[in-house]
């Protein structure tokens, strides 16, 4: 059985946490995905979870409800974004899209590797 959303929250060595769920904390996430880049739902696959610094999230409003649009569309697990590093302020659109798609957004607290979040989901 896949792990999931909530299975990973769970872990307290992560410290990982919930910004938004809007229920889809039991998904299963088959991999993690690491990206940086604008557009990072072309390289998403089905279950994967996105880790990202938040430079590929838009500071407006409309950007960054598509970007939570798009890695629904393309079945991305969650959205778990780094602390502290470069993503701007998440929009009360962005959130209120992500619970109506059930796309989880978590926050990853600093200076936890991503690469924890990668074998936890590997073991």
């Amino acid at each position: 059985m896949p792990i999931t959303v909530r299975d990973l929250v769970a872990m307290p060595h992560l410290n990982l946490t919930v910004l938004s769920d809007g229920g889809g904390l039991d998904g299963a996430v088959t991999w993690t995905h690491t990206s940086d880049i604008p557009e990072p739902w072309r390289w998403i696959a089905d279950g994967e979870l996105l880790m990202t610094n938040g430079a590929c999230v838009p500071a407006a409003a409309a950007g960054q409800v598509e970007l939570v649009k798009q890695l629904a569309r393309r079945g991305c697990s969650g959205l778990a974004i780094g602390s502290e590093m470069y993503c701007p302020e998440l929009t009360p659109e962005m959130l209120a899209a992500s619970r109506r798609l059930h796309l989880p957004i978590l926050a990853i607290a600093f200076p936890l590797p991503f690469v924890a979040i990668s074998r936890a989901v590997a073991e």
